[in-house]
């Protein structure tokens, strides 16, 4: 399962892979609606999912793959 972003930023191991494998931002289709696991578990039982047009960000090789099986679109970065 994807690190948090403080996670990840306090991994040794990961800020390592972070330069082959960075954080992207991606926005849930119709078709990831309900399918995508925010990675927290609901007191109310089971895995907590995102919704269609929610936006998080991933690491890039997840984003990939979600975005092949069409449960995401990756978004382009925002130009400085």
């Amino acid at each position: 399962m994807a690190k948090s972003q403080a996670e990840f930023l306090g991994a040794d191991a990961a800020a390592v892979a972070a330069k082959d494998d960075p954080l992207v931002n991606v926005r849930v289709l119709k078709k990831g609606d309900g399918k995508v696991s925010t990675g927290n578990h609901s007191s109310r039982g089971g895995e907590e999912l995102y919704e269609f047009k929610d936006e998080f960000q991933v690491l890039k090789s997840i984003a990939d793959e979600l975005e092949e099986r069409g449960f995401v679109e990756i978004l382009e970065a925002a130009k400085k």
